[in-house]
Order: structure tokens, then C-alpha cells, then sequence
């Protein structure tokens, strides 16, 4: 049989490295893992191994402190590198080709989710299992978590952004139609949330902060209900009208579960200088008493380029203030590069992806390298049901190295706003003094709940406290 080789550390085993050994398995027939265990300790080496053995496609796992006395015992045909390794000047490159050995490099297909890799089985018992190790080694617990949630009364904070309002059209069956071949459908029922900077504005105010709203809109119907909403949540709001474009409103129809499709209502023309200038010009007068900035960008109009770096610029001015954005891409292209030099980024992995032009690479490279492109101490990679890697600079120069938190929650309901919740909670938690871990690992639990129930709901401390006692539960 051919044997083939992948070996590193595994301090965090996560969506990157299931994908490498998925792409190894495929050069031959036999795969072994090997697990360095330099600098580990005992229970970390035992959890990794753990992992790595119920993963479908690993045969045999290994471990070593020294690469030559690990080819040299295990004998491989084939070593499979990370794509990263492939163009550098390597030791350890060199050895494996004086060895005779076929050197590889490869990622995986980033199409793969760690649910298309991975058994039932570590789907829901390790996912678990992985969650409050995580919390232990962190040396988080609930009363510790807690008391960063009773610090966010003491911050104010700015939300700038693309307001958006979420219709959900409940429709039923009424028969084929006779002239397409066509379910034919009747709405029943509506329902409308914030989405959009909207919602995490609300967000941050259920969760006790102070929030301060300035966004774009119509002047129509639409922007008036939101206003209404909002002014509901405590959030104070400013919406500057657009008369030459509508509020952006998104219908979902849907009948039981299943989408029928989508409307998005909007126009594509960029708003006005004068507009622009007045959103400066209000967020500028908030800055002076704004211990949060948090730009939330659909790509709609509101946050255009020259707008993030005028205000960005007045920020630097300033000491105190914190600035966290996401920019997402989806029905429409968004753009990180405009919000370079922001304490926070949480971008999913295909937003990352677009941003870097880079289809190659593994995660872990791609969040280092994204973190380095936008001159950001703390990137928060969204893998959906994977859960979030975490990336950035610890002293300006070193690199972080790679850590992976799962997700709080894989029975999803309702997926749509599980990013803006996390946005929320974890740049309130930096804000608070929080370091990233604990701020992601908040703000996974905050996505959590949100994807618990359906439609996009602020999200409160009572039910967050809620969820800490369970996943702290002995």
C-alpha cells in the first residue's frame, strides 16, 4: 500500500487540517498522522490524538519530536505539506526530497465543510466535548463571563451602516399551475425584523450598552417602521432619508420550512456627496463621548470608502475608542480593504477569500494573511457550523498562532443573523477589555442562541446568561 504522511503540531485541530488530510488521503491508500508533541502536554497530545483517530479518513496516528527519526520509523511515499511550504526555503522541504520521499503540498477544497469530512459522531459528542475544553484551557467559567456582561452598561456605542428590513412572507400551497410546471403558492402571513446595521445596533443595546444609530434610508414606509422599532429597543437612531432610493427591505417566501425565493428591494446608484458628508458630520459630533464604533456594511450605499477613512482618520485622533466592521458579501460584493486599520474584523471565510483573490491557501494561512492585509490585531474567521478561527498580532511583529473556537450550537434554526450577533457581543466584549478569545468565545455564544430561534431577534443578557450556565453545567 502507499503510505502517506502529515504531520505538524495540532494544537487546534480544525476545518484547515481536516481538509489536508482529506487531500492526503487521496494520494494514496494508506494515511498516517503524526503529532509533534514538543512543548505539549500530556492531556493536550491525548485530546489531539483523540480527534485526529475519529476522523474517518486518518488509519494511523503517530508521534514524534524529531522529523528524521519519524520518516526514517514510519517510511512514507508520500509527505503532503500545506500550500504555504510549497514556495519557501525549508529544512524541512529539503530533508523529505534527500530522503527520496515524494514531497506535496495542498490545502483541500475549500468547498468542504467539517460535516462533509467528519462522522456523526464527532458532529455532536466532540463538538461538546471540544466547546468546554476550550473554555477550560482559557480558564473561562461562568462567573468570570458573567462579569464581563456587567461591564457593558458602562459603554457607548456608535453603529454605521446599511440599515436593512427583513420580511419573512409565510406562504401555502394552493395547487399546480396549469399553464407552468409550477407550485403555485398564496401568502398568509408576514413578519418583519431589523437587519442590517439595525439589528446590530439593537443588539448592543439588549445586551445594556448605550447605542447611537446612524444609517441611510428611504423615505417611505419601511424606514418609518424601523425607526419605530428601534426607537422600541432604546437605540437612539438617526436615519438621514434618501429621496432617490428606497429603504433596503429583503422578503424571504417561505411555506413550512423551505425557501420559495428571495426579493431584495434596493437600487444600485451610489447615495449623494451631501449625504455622505452628513453621515461624517453626525458621527464626528458622537465621537468625542463613543467608547464603540462598529461599521456594519451590506454594501448598499451607506459606507462608502471615502466615508470609513474620513472617519477613521478622526478615530485615530482619539484615544479610547475601539472600531470593529464586517463587511458582508452575498447577494452583493463588499469590500474589507476600507476598513484597514480597524481593532476587529469578522469576516466568513469565502468574504476572506474574495478579499485576498486567494482560492489556495488553508484557513489559517488565510486568516494570518488577512490580518496582515488590513493591519488588524484580531481577525474572528466565520466557519458557520464550523465555528470561528481566531488570528491576529500579539506584539506587533509576532504572529498569533492559529486558535479555533467550535460552534456553540450546530442544531441551527434559523442561520440568518448568527454574524451580526457575533459582531455585537464580541466587539462590546474588546470594547470591555476583553481579549480576543474571550471576546470570540462570547460572541460564538451569542451566535448560538441566535441561530436557536427563527428570525432575527435582539438578544438579551438574561437569555446569554442563560446559555453560560448551560455550557458551563458540571
Amino acid at each position: 500500500m502507499s503510505r502517506v504522511l502529515v504531520y505538524g503540531h495540532f494544537r487546534a485541530v480544525h476545518l484547515g487540517h481536516l481538509r489536508l488530510f482529506e487531500y492526503a488521503q487521496s494520494l494514496g491508500d494508506y494515511l498516517i498522522v503524526a503529532i509533534n508533541t514538543e512543548n505539549k502536554s500530556a492531556s493536550d497530545i491525548e485530546f489531539s490524538e483523540n480527534m485526529i483517530k475519529s476522523f474517518p479518513f486518518t488509519l494511523e496516528v503517530v508521534k514524534f519530536k524529531e522529523l528524521q527519526e519519524l520518516l526514517t520509523r514510519v517510511n512514507p511515499d508520500t509527505v503532503v505539506r500545506g500550500q504555504e511550504f510549497k514556495n519557501r526555503s525549508d529544512q524541512e522541504n529539503d530533508l523529505i526530497r534527500q530522503l527520496g520521499i515524494r514531497l506535496m503540498f495542498g490545502s483541500g477544497s475549500t468547498h468542504l465543510s467539517e460535516a462533509d469530512l467528519s462522522s456523526s459522531r464527532i458532529s455532536e459528542v466532540s463538538l461538546r466535548e471540544s466547546f468546554a475544553r476550550y473554555a477550560t484551557l482559557k480558564g473561562l467559567n461562568a462567573n468570570s463571563v458573567k462579569k464581563t456582561l456587567k461591564r457593558f452598561p458602562e459603554l457607548k456605542v456608535t453603529v454605521v451602516g446599511d440599515l436593512i428590513v427583513d420580511e419573512f412572507v409565510a406562504c401555502q400551497s394552493i395547487g399546480m399551475s396549469q399553464e407552468d410546471p409550477l407550485v403555485v403558492s398564496t401568502p398568509i402571513d408576514t413578519t418583519r425584523y431589523l437587519g442590517g446595521a439595525g439589528i446590530v445596533a439593537a443588539h448592543c443595546r439588549a445586551l445594556g450598552a448605550g447605542v447611537n444609530l446612524i444609517s441611510l434610508a428611504g423615505d417611505d414606509e419601511a424606514a418609518s417602521w424601523a425607526e419605530r422599532n428601534l426607537a422600541g429597543q432604546g437605540v437612539k437612531t438617526i436615519l438621514i432619508r434618501d429621496q432617490n432610493r428606497p429603504t433596503v427591505v429583503k422578503q424571504r417566501f417561505k411555506n413550512s420550512n423551505q425557501t420559495l425565493f428571495r426579493l431584495t428591494h434596493f437600487r444600485p446608484e451610489e447615495a449623494e456627496a451631501s449625504l455622505l458628508e452628513e453621515i461624517y458630520n453626525l458621527t464626528l459630533d458622537l465621537l468625542d463621548e463613543c467608547d464603540l464604533l462598529i461599521f456594519s456594511d451590506f454594501s448598499y450605499g451607506t459606507l462608502h470608502p471615502s466615508l470609513v477613512s474620513k472617519i477613521l482618520d478622526e478615530v485615530r485622533d482619539r484615544d479610547g475608542i475601539m472600531t470593529a466592521a464586517d463587511s458582508q458579501s452575498s447577494s452583493q460584493v463588499g469590500s474589507l480593504s476600507k476598513f484597514k486599520g480597524v481593532d476587529l474584523v469578522t469576516p466568513t471565510e469565502h468574504e476572506a477569500r474574495l478579499e485576498l483573490r486567494n482560492e489556495v491557501d488553508g484557513i489559517a494561512v488565510l486568516t494570518q494573511q488577512l490580518a496582515e492585509n488590513l493591519d488588524t490585531n484580531s481577525v474572528i474567521l466565520k466557519l458557520g457550523a464550523d465555528g470561528v478561527l481566531l488570528g491576529g498580532y500579539k506584539d506587533g511583529n509576532e504572529v498569533m498562532s492559529t486558535d479555533r473556537i467550535p460552534s456553540a450550537n450546530r442544531s441551527a434554526i434559523d442561520v440568518s443573523g448568527a454574524g451580526d450577533s457575533l459582531l455585537a457581543m464580541s466587539s462590546l466584549a474588546m470594547a470591555s477589555g476583553c481579549k480576543l478569545y474571550e471576546s470570540a468565545f462570547l460572541g460564538s455564544l451569542s451566535a448560538g442562541i441566535q441561530v436557536s430561534r427563527r428570525g432575527n431577534i435582539p438578544i438579551g443578557i438574561d437569555e446569554v446568561e442563560e446559555f453560560i450556565d448551560e455550557v458551563f453545567l458540571p
